[in-house]
C-alpha cells in the first residue's frame, strides 16, 4: 500500500518476494512508449504498421489484423484496457525496431528506476520468465502515475471499442472491476496466467489523496471468482487507507514564510516563499507540523526580481521525514540611490567583519 505523493509505502506483506507479474509487465511497456511520446521520438498520431509476429500473438488480444495500419494512441488504448498482448508487440516493434532491442531497454530502464528485483523477458507478459516483487511493481505504478498522470483517462476506461479495417467494432472490457465500482478508482492494471495467480495494481484518489495497491499471487478457481477476489482485496486495503491517511498541504506555493534582509536596495526587506506546494499523506489527526527552517544562500543584494531563488526551507513532515523545497523571492526590489548603496555597503563589510571576528 503506498501514497501518492512520495510514494512512501505505508504498509507491506512479503514486499520482496518473487512474483510472476503476468500481464503486469504491461506497465512497463507503456511507460516506455509515454517516454518515447515525451521525448518526441513517436507521436500518438503516428500509424504502426502490424506485424505478423504481433498477429500471432496469443492470450488476451486487440484482434489486430496483419499488415493493418492503426495509431499509437489506439494501440496504447488496446494494452491500457483490454491488455492486448498483439498491441504489446506492434508497439515494441515500432518504437524499438525489434520486441527484443525493446525488452532489452525496458530491462535497462527498470534498473535505472531502481527496481532492482525485476527482470523482463517479453512486452506484454505471458513468459513465467518475467519476475518482480511487490515492491517493484508498487514503485514503477507510482513513477508511472506520477510522470505520466493523462495516462490514467485511459486506464479508467471500463471498455474499448477497436473496429479493424474492413472489420466491424469489436468491444472489450476492462478486467479492473473496482472502475466504476469503488469511489476513485481509476486504475491500473489487472494480469493473470496460471502460475502468476491473479494480480493487481489499483489506485485511487479521492481529492489530493491517492494511494496505489498491489497485489500478487492471489488464487482461485476460475476467473470469476480471481477477478472478484483480487478486486475485493484491493478495496479492503484501499478502505483502509482512505480511513487511516489523509494528504495535507505543509507549505503552501506563494504563502511568505519569511522575511529576508535586502542590501543596497530601495527597501531593506522581502518576503520570501516556497517555490512549489509541498504535500504529504500523514495519519488522520496526526499533531501539526513544525515551522519550517528557512536558509538563505548568501547576502541578498539590490536588484532582486520577482522569482529569483534566495535560498531553502526544510520542512519537518510527520514521521521525521525532511522536506526541502526551494525559497523565491515574492517581489522586486530596485536598487537604491547612490547613497543608500554606498551607505549599505559600509554596513556589509561591517557585519561580515564582525561575524568573522
Amino acid at each position: 500500500m503506498i501514497e501518492g505523493v512520495s510514494g512512501r509505502v505505508l504498509w507491506s506483506r512479503a514486499p520482496e518476494e518473487r512474483r510472476q507479474p503476468a500481464s503486469l509487465v504491461k506497465l512497463m511497456t507503456l511507460k516506455m512508449v509515454y517516454e518515447s511520446l515525451a521525448q518526441g521520438k513517436i507521436r500518438r498520431g503516428d500509424l504502426v504498421s502490424v506485424s505478423a509476429r504481433a498477429w500471432r500473438t496469443g492470450g488476451s488480444r486487440m484482434f489486430l489484423r496483419v499488415g493493418s495500419k492503426v495509431t499509437v494512441e489506439e494501440l496504447i488504448k488496446g494494452v491500457a484496457v483490454v491488455s492486448g498482448n498483439d498491441a504489446c508487440v506492434a508497439l515494441a516493434e515500432f518504437v524499438a525496431g525489434t520486441v527484443e532491442a525493446f525488452v532489452d531497454r525496458m530491462n535497462k530502464r527498470a534498473q535505472e528506476l531502481g527496481l532492482s528485483n525485476t527482470r523482463f523477458v517479453d512486452p506484454h507478459g505471458l513468459s513465467d520468465e518475467n519476475y518482480t516483487t511487490a515492491a517493484d511493481m508498487g514503485r514503477l505504478a507510482w513513477l508511472y502515475i506520477r510522470d505520466h498522470p493523462e495516462a490514467l483517462a485511459i486506464h479508467s476506461m471500463g471498455e474499448y471499442t477497436y473496429t479493424p479495417e474492413g472489420g466491424k467494432p469489436i468491444t472489450q472490457q476492462n478486467r479492473n472491476r473496482l472502475l466504476g465500482k469503488y469511489t476513485g478508482a481509476d486504475g491500473l492494471k489487472t494480469g493473470h496466467t496460471e502460475k502468476a495467480g491473479y494480480n493487481l495494481v489499483a489506485t485511487a484518489r479521492r481529492g489530493d489523496t491517492r494511494f496505489v495497491v498491489v497485489t500478487l499471487g492471489l488464487q482461485a478457481p476460475n476467473d470469476s471468482q480471481g477477478e472478484y477476489q483480487r478486486a475485493e482485496e484491493a478495496a479492503r486495503t484501499l478502505d483502509y487507507a482512505f480511513a487511516s491517511y489523509e494528504t495535507t498541504t505543509l507549505v503552501a506555493k506563494g504563502v511568505p514564510l519569511a522575511t529576508a534582509r535586502v542590501w543596497k536596495g530601495e527597501t531593506d526587506e522581502i518576503q520570501v516563499g516556497a517555490a512549489e506546494e509541498v504535500k504529504y499523506t500523514v495519519v488522520k489527526g496526526a499533531a501539526a507540523t513544525p515551522a519550517p527552517v528557512v536558509s538563505l544562500s548568501g547576502p541578498i543584494v539590490a536588484p532582486v526580481k520577482a522569482g529569483q531563488v534566495l535560498g531553502t526551507a526544510t520542512i519537518g513532515a510527520p514521521g521525521g521525514e525532511r522536506l526541502t523545497v526551494n525559497l523565491l523571492a515574492l517581489g522586486d526590489v530596485k536598487p537604491g540611490g547612490f547613497f543608500k548603496r554606498l551607505l549599505d555597503s559600509v554596513r556589509m563589510f561591517l557585519h561580515d567583519r564582525v561575524k568573522v571576528e
